[in-house]
């Protein structure tokens, strides 16, 4: 058992603490146990895409673009709607929201340097259960703001619940008298706590919890800004038993951790090792009497007067965005009276001979220079836009120190072999830690990194502090010249030297690859990529989000324009990014739906090498008997860069899985899909798809509706036009399923679900084909379109489909859909299908239609050929049906399997058909 005593030490000195031990898993690498089966679909699905995993989570998907919308909210929602299995949470679990500090769930960011448009909107989540948020669980999308609104980047914070459902008398009568004893044991004589705010505690990035509860969220804090022993934590404490369950820290410090060797550079300099200049106190602010102006950039203002008398005008070391005190009452003011128009200047520490007045305009100038940095390169940053009178305390009891507590940034003066840390790229390093946490990230040593790093790339040098040891003006505290490693697992404030080295070691090559434009290329990457970062760690998904900030396609695997520097720059600290994809793979004629049992059919792959790499060989891997094992099938040219692959005989009825490879001449081989076979592409033996079941809504066959919806319940008949709905069905035949059937009248106030008879599916593989018209207007949210099967009679579900307001398909229009249920579930005797529509978030107008239905089976022959509605006879019905797919060209035409829907297969029918068989 832990002892309090080590308890107390491990939460005092360490930014971030469970009480319960850590998680050992290998980050960036899927771990050892089979792929999640919505993971596998995801890749299969998204060509290009890339996973990063954590543990057994996925928390970043990036690579090539995988979800498009008609904008970057719809694309979004439509990501979250069809993919929120991939991070083990369900899609009602995700709100609108963001971790940091102002909530918004959409921001614009990374300004392209030439143009000045944005490149991006970060679309955030928040993960909820039951009403209750997760503890710093959200969800961040980055979507290029261009023709079709890629998705580029998911970064997860998710984090799965299980079956958890909160206890709702530990959240009605938390155990506040037993977490306030805890707390008192952790920071003895706290004098005041926070407002609690009950939120479900599960673990962070680095801490997993050993099952979610219900916790209450408080900050205590002992003392006040500028005293020594000042103390304020975060505490997460279990609801209903009141032990505290996690620890934090809210005071940044600049600790001094060792000497690292440097040069001198103008601007960074503690005030022993420079000779002051005038220079102006950006924004201040003036007044006289009760008028108050603000001066611009360059000290420059003009304060409305009326009246030509004399006046006294007042100057502090104040202004628009901050405030200074020393440390506890406002900075001393000065007074000068004036005859209008003036002009009346002001000069603050102009004896230059107490280092508290020093202090004072150091700490205001150098906090100026920091916010404007980063407003000039995201002008959308969370809170500091127009956060005004960020207080900066100076004098502060103590040396040898500077910290951030949340509300503002502090400095002591010198002592103890120190200088007054209110200087340079102190200012800017604790800054940075509100950056950070204004952003929605944590603090740790990504914190520590971050606030050096602004320093690094405002300074372009790579020395923190130099000067802050008396007499010492040619030594810092920190270097971001380093070698230190991913992963680093020492001491916060010495690891996060290694996000400062990453930028440093590609800073040095962009000097000779982007000599006009690297300054402004670095300082864009450092200021929005805090935007997209979650957690308080160090890890290779930094790179990834680099990469994605930098890309202009939409696509890093094929490279971006600074790849190579970032490439470079970050993995000489094992930082490393992704590999690039060598080839391209498409495929001109598609991929086949189904193949000859006997063997010859082809599919045409078409190649082509990127970068430096040159193709040398295709070959196809394919599994025809479906027992893992895969036959290697040699792909030959047949010109323009395509080959041509043949499959082999496999038996009638089964699903075939294969993908290819690509080999390069220097040996490197890639895949498709890029996974694989973790993850491949499959297809079907059999000469064609059989009819099992087909329903065109004519005739009642025993379709069921439930609803929660106050309006637009799904109902059978022919399409009333109006509004979202459709004016037709979908397959001519006059009836459909359409919600809401009557003018004016759509979804409202709940869901609507209609859900098909029990087919059986147990003799093989069954596809599920039908059309669907859906349409919302209004304000997009999680009201979502979603079709579910069932192979126990609807006593569970498993998701087939879901499609998202904002998606390309969700404007209208009938669009023919077809599923291999035998990839999605296994197949029993008691199938059942559903369709859900809802409008339950906000009123929406959502209209929703389903027709053609169908239930298909591969065609193994030996049955009867002309039978094509599969009801043992052969009649007008057959041609009907056949028909109808024939003039669609939808596959269940393709009777000679062949690949092809044409004249042949007309043929084909038609002997059949007169034959009786």
């Amino acid at each position: 058992m832990r002892s309090t005593t080590s308890a107390v030490l491990c939460l005092l000195l360490t930014a971030g603490t469970a009480l319960a031990g850590n998680s050992n898993l290998n980050p960036g690498q899927m771990p050892e146990m089979p792929m999640p089966l919505a993971a596998q679909q995801f890749l299969a699905k998204h060509d290009g895409a890339r996973f990063y995993w954590t543990g057994d989570r996925i928390t970043s998907v990036y690579g090539r673009a995988f979800g498009t919308g008609t904008s970057a909210r719809g694309a979004a929602d439509a990501f979250v709607a069809q993919n929120a299995g991939l991070f083990g949470v369900a899609v009602d679990e995700l709100v609108a929201g963001s971790l940091a500090s102002d909530g918004a769930a959409e921001r614009q960011m990374m300004p392209d340097l030439e143009t000045g448009k944005m490149k991006f909107t970060l679309v955030s989540f928040l993960q909820q259960r039951q009403g209750l948020n997760v503890f710093r669980g959200d969800l961040r999308l980055l979507v290029r703001e261009e023709s079709g609104f890629p998705v580029v980047l998911a970064r997860s914070g998710l984090i799965p619940l299980g079956d958890f459902t909160v206890d709702q008398a530990a959240l009605d009568n938390p155990n506040v008298t037993e977490a306030m004893e805890q707390a008192d044991l952790r920071v003895p004589g706290f004098d005041s706590v926070s407002d609690e705010d009950m939120v479900i505690w599960a673990g962070t990035d680095t801490i997993k919890a050993s099952k979610p509860v219900v916790a209450f969220k408080f900050v205590v804090t002992r003392g006040q800004a500028g005293d020594e022993n000042y103390s304020k934590f975060l505490f997460l404490a279990d609801a209903k038993t009141g032990k505290l369950v996690y620890g934090e820290s809210l005071i940044s410090h600049v600790d001094v951790t060792g000497n690292v060797s440097g040069i001198i550079t103008p601007g960074k300099k503690a005030a022993d090792c420079a000779t002051e200049v005038q220079l102006p106190l950006q924004y201040a602010r003036v007044w006289i009497g009760s008028t108050v102006a603000y001066a611009d950039v360059n000290g420059n203002f003009t304060i409305p007067n009326a009246g030509s008398a004399a006046v006294s005008v007042v100057s502090g070391v104040r202004g628009r965005w901050f405030r200074v005190y020393s440390p506890s009452s406002d900075a001393p003011t000065i007074t000068n009276t004036v005859t209008p128009p003036g002009p009346t200047n002001f000069l603050h520490n102009s004896a230059n001979t107490n280092q508290t007045r020093r202090a004072e305009v150091n700490a205001y100038y150098n906090s100026n220079v920091v916010r404007d940095m980063l407003l000039s390169y995201n002008a959308n940053f969370p809170t500091i836009k127009t956060q005004s009178e960020f207080r900066v305390n100076v004098a502060v009891s103590g040396t040898c120190n500077a910290y951030y507590d949340g509300s503002s940034i502090n400095f002591f003066s010198s002592g103890g072999g120190c200088g007054n840390t209110a200087y340079g790229d102190v200012v800017w390093h604790e800054y940075g830690h509100h950056a950070v946490q204004v952003a929605g990230s944590g603090q740790g040593a990504y914190g520590e990194g971050y606030g050096d790093l602004l320093g690094v790339v405002i300074s372009d040098d790579p020395v923190l502090g130099y000067g802050f040891y008396l007499n010492d003006c040619n030594n810092g505290i920190r270097n971001a010249a380093n070698t230190k490693q991913y992963p680093c697992s020492g001491e916060i404030h010495d690891c996060g030297q290694l996000l400062t080295g990453c930028w440093w070691s590609t800073r040095n090559i962009m000097v000779n690859t982007d000599p006009s434009t690297y300054q402004s290329i670095l300082k864009n990457w450092a200021t929005n990529s805090v935007l997209v970062h979650n957690g308080t760690e160090i890890t290779p998904q930094i790179t990834i989000d680099v990469l994605t900030l930098d890309d202009n396609n939409a696509d890093i695997t094929d490279g971006t324009p600074h790849y190579s520097q970032i490439a470079q720059g970050f993995g000489d600290h094992n930082m490393d990014a992704p590999p690039l994809d060598p080839f391209n793979f498409a495929y001109p004629s598609g991929k086949p739906t189904n193949i000859n049992p006997a063997g010859g059919s082809t599919v045409d792959v078409q190649v082509t090498a990127k970068a430096s790499f040159t193709l040398s060989s295709v070959k196809m891997h394919v599994d025809p008997e479906g027992d893992g094992t895969y036959a290697q099938v040699n792909a030959s040219s047949i010109g323009g860069g395509v080959y041509r692959a043949t499959f082999p005989a496999a038996p009638c009825g089964n699903t075939v899985k294969y993908y290819f490879s690509a080999t390069a001449t220097n040996g490197t081989v890639e895949t498709d899909p890029g996974t694989a076979p973790a993850s491949t592409y499959s297809t079907f033996s059999g000469t064609g798809l059989i009819t099992a079941f087909a329903d065109n809504f004519e005739t009642d066959t025993g379709w069921t509706v439930s609803s929660t919806a106050t309006a637009g319940a799904w109902a059978r008949g022919v399409p009333v036009a109006g509004g979202n709905a459709p004016s037709v069905d979908a397959d001519g035949s006059g009836k459909c399923f359409i919600t809401g059937n009557t003018a004016s009248v759509d979804v409202d106030g709940g869901s609507t679900t209609l859900t098909s008879p029990t087919f059986d599916g147990s003799a093989g593989n069954v596809y599920l084909q039908y059309s669907r018209w859906y349409k919302i207007s209004g304000t997009l949210a999680l009201d979502n379109f979603t079709v579910e099967a069932s192979n126990n009679n609807g006593a569970s579900w498993t998701n087939v489909e879901t499609l998202a307001a904002g998606s390309s398909e969700a404007s209208g229009g009938w669009y023919a859909k077809q599923f291999q249920l035998s990839s999605i579930l296994p197949l029993t005797s008691t199938m059942k299908v559903r369709f859900i529509a809802r409008d339950t978030a906000i009123d929406n107008n959502v209209e929703a239609g389903i027709d053609a239905f169908k239930i298909l089976t591969p065609d193994c022959g030996g049955g009867c050929e002309a039978d094509v509605n599969g009801d043992g006879f052969v009649n007008g019905d057959d041609y009907d049906v056949f028909a109808g797919e024939f003039d669609a060209g939808n596959s269940g035409a393709d009777l000679n399997g062949d690949g092809f829907v044409n004249g042949d297969d007309y043929d084909y029918f038609a002997e059949h058909f007169e034959a009786g068989c």
